[in-house]
């Protein structure tokens, strides 16, 4: 075996972390110990949402506030967590949001609007002829 993620995978193991899994790991330890930082939180989450794993990052800060309240932590690292998190979860929606796909118009409502249209074009005739039959008399 040459040792790839699939012959670690095929031989029963977990594979091999790709390179994604790599930079998500350094980010998120440097997230640890920079905690109060914005800018590396930030960093963070970007990488996680352009590699779609918010998924991940949402676990990780949901797992810190946790820890935190059961540490008894009071120095603002579960508020911090949990700040985090809710930033994770608003870049979730986001991303729903932006990549929505809109629905087709059906045949239903093709023939609804134009059913609509031929009735406007008929009350427009219909006007027209009145004014044509005024102005002849």
């Amino acid at each position: 075996m040459n040792g790839t993620s699939a012959d670690s995978h095929a031989q029963g193991g977990p594979p091999a972390p790709d390179a994604d899994d790599r930079v998500t790991e350094a980010l998120w330890r440097r997230a640890l110990e920079a905690w109060s930082d914005d800018k590396v939180h930030g960093a963070f989450l970007e990488h996680c949402r352009s590699q779609r794993r918010l998924g991940v990052a949402a676990a990780r800060y949901r797992a810190e506030a946790r820890a935190s309240v059961a540490a008894g932590r009071d120095d603002g690292h579960a508020e911090i967590a949990e700040k985090r998190l809710r930033a994770t979860l608003a870049l979730a929606l986001a991303e729903l949001v932006a990549t929505r796909t809109h629905e087709e118009p059906t045949a239903h409502a093709t023939a609804r609007k134009a059913l609509r249209g031929l009735v406007v074009l008929l009350c427009a005739a219909m006007i027209v002829f009145s004014l044509y039959e005024t102005m002849i008399r």
